[in-house]
């Protein structure tokens, strides 16, 4: 057994090795000191890597170690997912599942999320929050099994996504304990069903109204003119 694990270790590349460790530091350190270039040299200077070796870890910096956070998110609430019997839950309740394996994921570590908000929140990363945010999205609905192709695929992670990015950002800023979250996260969810269900009510509506251009039809044509 322990053979098997040595030889999955010297599997990975260095350069990922280098990562996670950055990660695990940045982590810890940046519930105090911020998630920051400086931050991330630091990190680096204690785990004794080189400017190179800081490079092939991390190309984009700070950017890197942010967005490798959140696809471990990600990889949690897939493993939630697949591994819990969804059978017998609704829809909505394997959504709720899915952003609360997230937020767990997070929670661990709060002050430490709150600060990597912040620096995604930076001018010069303005595409990496929704990029986060969207994959986010898109975990829970293929962990879900989603098969749809059409724009039902884009509506329902962009719904999704709304729902995730307002949660989070109550829960960062929130210093209450995480049933309140809960509760915000149900209010969402309650919301977005009941937008959908009156969609869908509006529509059986529209589908049974005429086609103006069909009226046009029953409109007489003008004849030639006469003197």
């Amino acid at each position: 057994m322990n053979a098997e694990k040595s030889n999955e270790s010297t599997q990975i590349p260095p350069s990922k090795r280098n990562l996670k460790k950055l990660l695990d530091t940045v982590i810890e350190d940046g519930a105090f000191d911020g998630w920051n270039d400086e931050t991330l040299k630091t990190a680096a200077k204690n785990l004794n890597l080189s400017e190179g070796d800081l490079i092939l870890a991390a190309p984009d910096g700070i950017s890197t170690l942010l967005e490798e956070w959140a696809n471990l998110a990600d990889e949690h609430v897939a493993k939630t997912l697949q591994n819990t019997d969804l059978s017998n839950l609704k829809i909505r309740e394997r959504i709720t599942l899915g952003v609360r394996a997230r937020i767990e994921f997070l929670s661990k570590q709060k002050e430490s999320a709150r600060r990597a908000s912040h620096a995604i929140a930076a001018p010069w990363r303005v595409t990496l929050g929704p990029k986060l945010i969207w994959n986010a999205a898109d975990t829970i609905w293929t962990a879900l099994g989603d098969k749809s192709t059409d724009a039902n695929w884009y509506s329902k992670r962009t719904v999704l996504s709304g729902v995730i990015g307002t949660t989070l950002s109550h829960w960062l800023a929130s210093d209450e304990d995480i049933e309140s979250t809960w509760d915000f996260l149900d209010k969402r969810i309650e919301n977005v069903m009941q937008f959908e269900k009156t969609k869908a009510q509006v529509k059986q509506i529209t589908d049974k109204l005429p086609d103006p251009l069909d009226i046009l039809n029953y409109i007489p044509k003008a004849g030639p003119f006469k003197n």
